[in-house]
This record gives structure tokens, C-alpha cells and sequence, in this order.
């Protein structure tokens, strides 16, 4: 029975690699022409730029946001590398017009990074295409509302698209192909893109911080010069007694006006140091950096993280009270990366889970890593575990839960699973 099960499985990888190689799509990027310069007006529809400038809004008002593009081939290197430029030429058409439009505008900015999964790539036409565009224009209307409540500018949305070729064959029979490929391009030069974007949202943050304490130096320093001056003109003045009454007020209010700027330059010295090491919640003032990836789009996403992650989770530091050892606060990359219906098993998620289950968490530890699956999904319910079937012969899995772990994907998985959303019960004789 064994060796029919294998016979199989090799007939079916067979077939696959046959039906592949009879309609491939093409290798190559989508997304070649330069973007339009920062004098250009923005558009309503992407173009095959690599960068495009858009405009969304409502009630007649529309505000500018960019769409950008990173293509990979199945090596996972870049497409496109400028021969004169340290960057490949689509990221530095991207990087560029974040710098341009910063020096323009001088406003931080709101960054989501998507992977896209299987059978989709980065021509004009893909669906993931054009709901990453719909995404982009809803998260512009909330960061239009948000700011309002909050009372700040609003910040620059910039949706960074990375494509690869989730669609090998017009026949869906290519699982077995795109998941290495995925597994690749995660491993390659998508961290380079992660790592750029990490650095760039660091440097925004933190050149704003510097501006602002310079900003505070001069108010701290404005305010000692009138206490100071007020302290003189006491001393120097015998007269009568409520003059001197008067004078000790408003040497007073000069006092706590100094304490006040005092205050809010070590508020930003902390906030600043925060920024340095990747610690704490940004604000809503600052620029933020959101890391999407679905279906073999987690997969990728995931194994251009997971290592960077399992380091910061093991990173250690010495008590300054105590002298001995603790774990440190989980240090942030980017903002949040969330991983919706990712299609990789759940073996590959074992080492990041111990790592998480054999130390402690501060109360105000924000989360690194968001994973969503639903129960709904049969692409990662029912058709992965199939797909992974030949894996029962060819891989030894002697230890309790090994067998399921690398059958099923991760969010499919009791072990890993820490918390369940579903529709409030209104009902009788259900639960929630």
C-alpha cells in the first residue's frame, strides 16, 4: 500500500512538472517604466509604473499616496539592477520619491508592505493588485480620521507591493513548484527590501526627534534666560513690598515654565532612545512600517522574518539594580508584521514558538508578529495537508505532534493557536 502511495504522489509531481512546463508564465518583471516626476499630479488608477502617484479621497477632497512595486524572480533575487546603482532600480525609484516627497512636504509616513501568494504576480490586471490599491485608499480615509481626532498632519500612505511568480502554469497544479520558490524568495532578497524599509522609517523617526529636541532645547533655554533675568530685576529692586510680591509670581510661573521644557526634553531624550533601539509603541505622529503577507505571500514573508525575529527574542541584557541577567523587551522590527491564512506548516513555526514559550513578556510587550487563519479557508484547511501527503513517506516524524505539524499549516494547528475570534453569540444554544 506504501509503495502505491508513493507511485502516487511521484505520478502526480510527475504530472505537475509536465503540465508546468506546458503553459509557463512568463519570467520576467511587470512593473518597468520609471515613476512620474514630484512636479507631475497624482492619478486615480495605477499605471505600470514602479512607483505610481495616487489620489483618493471623499467629499471633494483628495490626498496624494503612492503605490510601489518590488518584483523578485524564483531565486528570489532582484529584477532590474542598475548596473551604476547600489540598489536594484526599482527600489531606488522607490526610495528616491519617499526622499523627494519628504524633503517636499516634510510629513512622516504610513508604510504597508505586501506579498502576494499563489497564482497571483504584479501585472496590472491581478486581482491582489487591485485589493492592495482598495486597501491603500481605506487606509488613506482612516488616516484622514485619525489625525483629525488626534490633531496632527496627516501621514503619507505608501503601499510597497512585492511580486513574484505565485502563477507558474495557467493550470493550478504548480503547489509543488511555487512553495520552494516562495520558500526562496523569502530567503532572499525580500529581507534586503525589509531591512531598507526598517532603516528608512528608522531615520525619518529619528531625524523628526532631533528636530524636535532641538526645538525644546531652545524653549528651555528661552525660559531660563527670563527667570533669570526676573531673578535680577528682584534683587535689584528695594521698593515696596507688593512690587516684590508681584515680581516672586511671576518668577514663579518663569519657574515652572523651565521645569515644564525640562520635562519635555528627557520625555524626548527617552522617546528618542526608544526609536534607537526599536522599544515601545509609536505614536500616531510618527512614520510606521506594516508587513502583510497571504497565503504562500505569509510563507515568504515569514522566512524573510523569522530568523531576525528568533534573534531578538533570545537577546539578553544585565539588570543595572540586580546585576544579573533578563531577557530584554522584545525589540520591534517595523511596526507589526501579520500573516493572513499563511500557507506553510507548522514544523517551520516550531522554532520561533519555543523560543516565545521559554522566556517572559513585560505587561506592555506589543506584538512583533500577528498570524490570522481562517477556519473557513480551504486552500490552507483541506488542499495543503493533500498536498503535503507525499510527506508521510519520505520524512521521519518520530515525536508526538511532528506527524500533524508538518501535514497542516500553522493556524490550523491547536499547538500554536493562543487565541479565537468569531461572531458574538445571540443566539440560543451556541457559544461564541
Amino acid at each position: 500500500m506504501k509503495k502505491f502511495a508513493k507511485l502516487c504522489c511521484s505520478g502526480l509531481l510527475a504530472l505537475s512538472g509536465v503540465l508546468t512546463l506546458s503553459g509557463c508564465t512568463p519570467t520576467m518583471p511587470y512593473r518597468t517604466d520609471p515613476p512620474s516626476p514630484s512636479s507631475a499630479t497624482c492619478a486615480d488608477k495605477p499605471t505600470m509604473q514602479s512607483v505610481n502617484r495616487l489620489c483618493y479621497g471623499k467629499d471633494g477632497i483628495k490626498t496624494e499616496y503612492f503605490m510601489g512595486f518590488v518584483e523578485f524572480d524564483d531565486e528570489g533575487w532582484f529584477y532590474n539592477r542598475d548596473v551604476k546603482e547600489a540598489r536594484p532600480t526599482q527600489l531606488t525609484n522607490l526610495f528616491r520619491t519617499l526622499q523627494e516627497d519628504y524633503n517636499k512636504n516634510n510629513q512622516a509616513f504610513l508604510i504597508v508592505t505586501y506579498a502576494h501568494g499563489w497564482k497571483h504576480n504584479a501585472e496590472a490586471e491581478d486581482d491582489n493588485v487591485k485589493k492592495f490599491n482598495s486597501l491603500l485608499q481605506h487606509v488613506v480615509l482612516m488616516e484622514q480620521e485619525f489625525s483629525k481626532s488626534g490633531q496632527r498632519p496627516p501621514r503619507r500612505v505608501v503601499g510597497v507591493y512585492l511580486g513574484w511568480r505565485g502563477k507558474s502554469t495557467d493550470i493550478p497544479v504548480d503547489f509543488w513548484d511555487r512553495k520552494p520558490v516562495a520558500e526562496r524568495v523569502g530567503r532572499g532578497s525580500v529581507r534586503q527590501v525589509l531591512l531598507d524599509l526598517n532603516e528608512f522609517k528608522q531615520a525619518m523617526n529619528l531625524t523628526a526627534k532631533v528636530k524636535t529636541m532641538r526645538q525644546e532645547e531652545q524653549a528651555l533655554q528661552a525660559s531660563q534666560a527670563l527667570l533669570e533675568q526676573h531673578q535680577q530685576t528682584r534683587r535689584a529692586r528695594t521698593g515696596k513690598r507688593q512690587d516684590q510680591k508681584a515680581l516672586q509670581a511671576e518668577e514663579t510661573l518663569h519657574a515652572e515654565s523651565v521645569a515644564r521644557a525640562r520635562k519635555a526634553l528627557e520625555r524626548s531624550a527617552r522617546e528618542f532612545e526608544q526609536v534607537s533601539n526599536e522599544e515601545g509603541s509609536a505614536s500616531g505622529k510618527e512614520t510606521q512600517l506594516f508587513m502583510i503577507g497571504h497565503s504562500f505571500g505569509g510563507l515568504v514573508m515569514y522566512h524573510a522574518l523569522n530568523a531576525l525575529l528568533l534573534e531578538r527574542l533570545q537577546q539578553v541584557e544585565v539588570d543595572k539594580k540586580s546585576g544579573a541577567l533578563r531577557y530584554r523587551p522584545v525589540s520591534r522590527f517595523g511596526d507589526l508584521a501579520i500573516l493572513v491564512n499563511p500557507a506553510f506548516e507548522g514544523s517551520a513555526y516550531e522554532p520561533l514558538h519555543q523560543a516565545a514559550r521559554s522566556r517572559c513578556f513585560s505587561p506592555d510587550q506589543t506584538p512583533a508578529m500577528t498570524t490570522i487563519t481562517s477556519d473557513a479557508d480551504s486552500a490552507t484547511g483541506f488542499w495543503f495537508p493533500v498536498a503535503r501527503l507525499d510527506t508521510r513517506l519520505t520524512r521521519s516524524t518520530p515525536q508526538e505532534g511532528e506527524t500533524e505539524a508538518v501535514l497542516h499549516t500553522v493556524g490550523h494547528l491547536d499547538r500554536y493557536r493562543t487565541h479565537r475570534f468569531g461572531p458574538k453569540n445571540t443566539g440560543e444554544g451556541g457559544q461564541p
